[in-house]
């Protein structure tokens, strides 16, 4: 299929143009193929990405710990039991951050580089590390919106081929007239992994799927509106016309809703900008102020930082140490942080740790028992720019 732009055009903004098209790509179960790819012997087994702890929940999971109702999210002691009961063989592996990041900042140099041999420009946001958004409206600019949309499916295909060739990994693509029913789009079964929902669907796609299906709806707005009588995204679309959805779930989601449940989503594909801070943090097992327990975290994190600010070639000049103290009841516990500037930057891991740690005893942090605790790294400037030197 011949693409219908000139791409080397300068491209205008995606509102200057009359269908809009957007694709996402979502890696498929992204930890786990991370690490199946290191360790391939373990390919076909139903394999767990998280810590068999207390207090810990499944990152991801292969197909074969997902067939037994293993799922992201969940606890990881109530996935061990399904272990136990269906699959003792099931091996856990370790989160792995560090790696998962690199992956990802790869997989981003792929994609760039497909569109720039493309000589395209399209924004691109990602969402975590495993997902991101591509606008590609200025490019595939039919007769109609259902062309328009098809007009992507070449560029899907390059995209998913340059990523399986070049990272050895299989992601799925969707493509939609907006975010929302792109990012639906990737559920949808497809034999090659690429999935068009077009605007003349959504009245036979949307009404049976989950009230969660909606960008906004997590576990507790959910069972809000569960509470209320609207479990699928057809409840809110025969909700009286009238109705105030603001006071079952805020100004903020209420006030586009019902918009949403009908397919209609402005939102925009927002460009990412340069990182602001790279952060870590745990949760404990059990609540402890031990600083044999805390300070050796504290030590892996300040590495891992050094790594993330020599791969972006940045330096830092703030520290943060955000933490939440331990309760019987979690709810009554609020998170807070510690922060301090400091003149020199720097991005070797023993001087972020032995700020961290002057952060923790000046302000008196391990005086109570902590439920969590992680260190952020911000401020940053260019490893490219000369240091100020100091005359005085």
């Amino acid at each position: 299929m011949q693409h219908p732009t000139n791409p080397l055009v300068q491209p205008r903004s995606s509102d200057d143009f009359k269908y809009r098209v957007i694709l996402i790509f979502d890696m498929n179960s992204f930890f786990a193929s991370v690490e199946l790819l290191a360790r391939p012997e373990l390919v076909g087994k139903p394999v767990i990405i998280g810590q068999l702890r207390r207090r810990r929940v499944v990152c991801t999971a292969t197909p074969e710990a997902r067939a037994f109702g293993v799922k992201k999210g969940m606890a990881t002691l109530e996935a061990a039991a399904l272990c136990r009961k269906h699959r003792p063989d099931t091996v856990w592996l370790p989160v792995r951050k560090l790696a998962y990041e690199e992956e990802s900042d790869e997989i981003l140099k792929v994609l760039k580089s497909e569109m720039q041999a493309m000589q395209f420009d399209p924004a691109i946001e990602t969402v975590g590390l495993d997902e991101a958004y591509l606008d590609l409206t200025p490019y595939c600019q039919g007769s109609t919106a259902a062309e328009s949309l098809d007009y992507a499916i070449p560029i899907a295909k390059r995209l998913k081929t340059a990523i399986l060739n070049q990272r050895k990994l299989h992601c799925k693509i969707g493509v939609a007239s907006n975010k929302m029913m792109a990012k639906i789009a990737t559920d949808q079964n497809s034999p090659n992994g690429i999935n068009i929902i077009y605007d003349h669907d959504l009245a036979t796609i949307l009404p049976p799927l989950d009230v969660n299906e909606i960008p906004g709806v997590g576990e507790i707005t959910e069972e809000k509106l569960k509470l209320v009588g609207y479990r699928t995204i057809a409840d809110i679309q025969k909700a009286p016309k009238n109705y105030d959805f603001a006071k079952v779930v805020g100004n903020s989601l209420g006030s586009k809703l019902s918009d949403l449940a009908f397919g209609i989503d402005p939102r925009p594909v927002e460009p990412d900008g340069p990182p602001q801070s790279f952060s870590r943090i745990e949760t404990f097992e059990y609540d402890t102020k031990d600083l044999d327990k805390i300070v050796p975290v504290l030590m892996v994190f300040a590495r891992e930082l050094e790594a993330r600010l020599n791969k972006f070639k940045y330096e830092a000049t703030i520290v943060k140490v955000n933490y939440r103290h331990g309760s019987e009841n979690y709810s009554d516990e609020k998170p807070h942080s510690r922060s301090k500037k400091y003149p020199d930057q720097f991005t070797e891991w023993g001087v972020i740790i032995a700020h961290a740690l002057n952060l923790f005893h000046s302000n008196k942090i391990g005086e109570r028992p902590l439920y969590s605790l992680g260190i952020s790294v911000e401020g940053f400037v260019s490893a490219d720019v000369p240091k100020q030197i100091k005359l005085f």
